[in-house]
């Protein structure tokens, strides 16, 4: 009865745990911050694209997502935030803002292949990733490097 019962309770554990992680892992999708945070993160691309330059907001978090960069010399130029990592096992994610309104590669000189839920990537060596739309302009990935 006594191991019954100490199972039982491993079991709940975990279940919780399980449950924790995956609502902590839906609250730091990108599309989620992008979603609670939506006009700050507009106006950062607005101060960004305005000073042609991501150091008018350097070191900006918002809502979770830190800046990147703003990789503007690329023929399709965006604005990267990058979203918190659960562990180091977990892939690279984040989102961006897409000047032209394109989905990009998150590596330069990769194509992008159309697929069901966006598009994927695959770099140099083992490098790859995915995008999605989230909405007009930006745009979700993950990135495996």
């Amino acid at each position: 009865m006594k191991t019954r019962k100490k199972f039982g309770r491993a079991f709940a554990a975990a279940l919780v745990l399980l449950a924790l992680f995956s609502a902590v892992r839906w609250w730091l999708a990108p599309g989620q911050i992008y979603r609670r945070n939506r006009e700050a993160l507009n106006a950062a691309v607005t101060d960004i694209l305005e000073a042609g330059s991501a150091d008018v907001r350097a070191g900006s978090r918002i809502g979770g997502a830190q800046l990147v960069d703003y990789l503007s010399a690329r023929e399709d130029p965006f604005i990267d935030f990058s979203t918190p990592a659960l562990s180091t096992l977990t892939p690279y994610a984040g989102l961006y803002y897409s000047v032209n309104g394109v989905p990009v590669a998150d590596e330069s000189g990769a194509d992008l292949v159309e697929t069901e839920n966006g598009w994927s990537w695959t770099g140099t060596g083992d490098n790859r990733g995915k995008a999605w739309q989230i909405e007009g302009n930006w745009y979700g990935y993950t990135a495996w490097y």
